[in-house]
């Protein structure tokens, strides 16, 4: 007598495998990207912390007051140091220099100057070689940014891929999401340190 699996048993044990994979999926999914962006958040703040570390004795504005309108010079110096593919200014998202959730983008009282009409329309944004973005408030203005972790890449959401970051004598590299309205629980918020990111 041969024993074997009935068609109704193999069915059902597909149906199972279906159901579970359909549940964890999702999660493995989201698990994934995560960790996908924790990396690329790792990597965005120490090379703007280098990049603090090295400008920050070279530039007497760094010690004066952070209301000053001068610092072009300094963030000038901060984009020389970038790999910079490409740059964009107006009609934004037609350019593709920016993705359409950016139009959606909520932001805080005190700066408008990244708000979705000065983002698309107005706003200097530089392309790094990794796919990254960089976004200054106004150049003279500050040392004050925008960055998105992924470029064009989701999700694009303030706290996951999006973050504003000041570098200033006073506050030194300031880098989270103080800019922007809180959306979700479940956003990385401030970074002071690596650890920081290893906790989201």
């Amino acid at each position: 007598m041969k024993k074997g699996f009935t068609l109704a048993e193999i069915l059902i044990t597909l149906g199972i495998i279906g159901i579970v994979a359909a549940l964890t999926i999702p999660t493995l999914k989201s698990v994934i990207q995560k960790n996908i962006l924790k990396t690329q958040i790792k990597k965005s703040f120490s090379m703007y912390k280098q990049i603090y570390n090295e400008l920050k004795y070279d530039y007497t504005i760094m010690a004066a007051s952070d209301n000053q309108h001068s610092w072009g010079p300094y963030n000038n110096a901060i984009l020389s140091r970038l790999k910079i593919v490409k740059q964009c200014q107006g009609n934004a998202i037609e350019k593709g220099c920016i993705p359409e959730e950016y139009a959606s983008l909520q932001v805080s009282g005190g700066c408008p100057g990244f708000s979705p009409d000065a983002l698309i329309n107005r706003a200097g944004i530089y392309t790094l070689s990794d796919g990254s973005f960089i976004i200054p408030y106004y150049m003279t203005w500050l040392s004050l940014w925008m960055i998105d972790v992924n470029g064009l890449k989701g999700p694009n959401k303030p706290g996951y891929d999006i973050f504003s970051i000041w570098l200033s004598k006073s506050n030194g590299l300031d880098y989270g999401t103080g800019c922007f309205v809180k959306t979700d629980n479940d956003m990385l918020e401030e970074v002071i340190n690596i650890k920081d990111i290893e906790k989201w």
